[in-house]
């Protein structure tokens, strides 16, 4: 799983926001495996993140 797959999926469903468990789902694959790739990511500022306390977890998508 690369950066780019994630990277693809979250442009493939703009304006929508996941969470890692979400993504992971989706690729059938560990979660703590995504979190890298989307920390990555987050880090270059090729996504946006949004904290929500209520699950107390970042949400990611695509930038606009």
């Amino acid at each position: 799983m690369s950066q780019k797959e994630v990277l693809d999926f979250l442009e493939n469903n703009k304006n929508m926001f996941f969470t890692a468990k979400e993504i992971a789902k989706n690729f059938s694959m560990n979660s703590n495996s995504i979190r890298v790739n989307l920390m990555r990511l987050r880090k270059w500022n090729f996504i946006k993140t949004k904290f929500n306390p209520g699950i107390n977890s970042y949400l990611y998508s695509a930038k606009d």
